[in-house]
């Protein structure tokens, strides 16, 4: 794993900013540069920021980052995200994917990560979406190729009861669309 690019703690509010800012520098741990000056780096760190949403985040990474589609690992938890947007799953390959302490407060477009094929570690604790009863369950009834969720690790038990509330969770969603919701 590269060492990570850290524009953690930055106050940015517009990933538009990631152009602009550079990131934090670790003692001996430069993230190295390209012959273009771009950064060689496969984990990007963007948390304990102010992002409402990742609009522009496409757009910025070829700009900083030599080879965006070998980021693995996207820290984006601590921020003011309230959903999960489509722009994560164009990270082709996105293994960890860090979210905790946002804002999400709902399940609808959490299902997009199912299209996040190499995602095995996911964190949303810390965002209102874990109050809901069965929330692991509910999350892991979508994304089965999961193996770690909120720091701990997918059990045999957890499968077997993400396919009980994954069941449950479908005829609500459809009760919900019939009544239009």
């Amino acid at each position: 794993m590269s060492t990570p690019l850290d524009y953690g703690f930055m106050e940015m509010s517009s990933m538009s900013e990631l152009v602009v800012q550079k990131p934090r520098h670790k003692i001996q741990q430069e993230v190295p540069l390209d012959a273009d000056g771009k950064y060689i780096a496969s984990t990007i760190k963007l948390n304990n920021n102010k992002f409402v949403t990742m609009d522009g985040l496409m757009e910025a990474l070829p700009k900083i980052i030599s080879m965006p589609d070998s980021i693995t690992w996207i820290d984006l938890s601590f921020n003011k995200l309230t959903r999960v947007e489509p722009v994560l799953v164009q990270l082709k390959n996105l293994h960890i994917l860090y979210l905790h302490g946002n804002a999400i407060a709902d399940f609808p477009h959490l299902e997009i990560l199912n299209r996040a094929t190499l995602l095995k570690t996911l964190t949303l604790h810390g965002n209102p979406v874990d109050r809901t009863s069965g929330y692991r369950f509910i999350v892991l009834s979508w994304l089965r190729q999961l193996k770690n969720m909120d720091f701990s690790a997918v059990t045999e038990f957890d499968r077997m009861q993400a396919e009980l509330w994954g069941r449950r969770w479908s005829v609500q969603k459809n009760k919900m669309h019939g009544k239009g919701y």
